[in-house]
């Protein structure tokens, strides 16, 4: 069985690049080579951490400014919400006093006719008497 030329060829090829990589290792050329990528890789990824740290840092500042601001937004409106029920409930008690003054008014007024009536009646069973 022949082995066809193009086979050959290609296992010569591989040979002689596996033979160069060898000889790059053997040489230590090649551990260099990968020792200075490998560094280079690390201080890539370095920077890479640096820089999401720091933006995790950013973002956590801007997260304590932001619930700050909602603290503070929100103990204002409850200010406010407290401010605004004293008020009413002063407003309330206002009316609820100009009520019971108008009530009192009222039922004086109410016993005043009572009373005039009862005059009238009797004035009028005293004329009826004369008549």
């Amino acid at each position: 069985m022949r082995i066809s030329f193009e086979l050959v060829t290609a296992l010569q090829y591989e040979l002689k690049a596996a033979q160069r990589q060898s000889a790059l290792f053997k040489s230590g050329q090649k551990y260099a080579t990968m020792k200075k990528e490998h560094a280079q890789e690390c201080r890539r990824l370095e920077q890479q951490i640096k820089a999401l740290r720091e933006e995790l840092h950013r973002l956590h500042q801007e997260q304590l400014y932001a619930r700050q601001q909602w603290f503070e937004s929100t103990d204002d409106m409850q200010a406010e919400y407290e401010r605004r029920i004293r008020t009413l409930q002063a407003e309330n008690a206002r009316l609820y006093e100009r009520s019971m003054k108008a009530e009192t008014q009222r039922d004086a007024a109410y016993d005043k006719i009572t009373e005039m009536r009862r005059e009238k009646y009797q004035l009028a069973a005293e004329l009826e008497e004369e008549k």
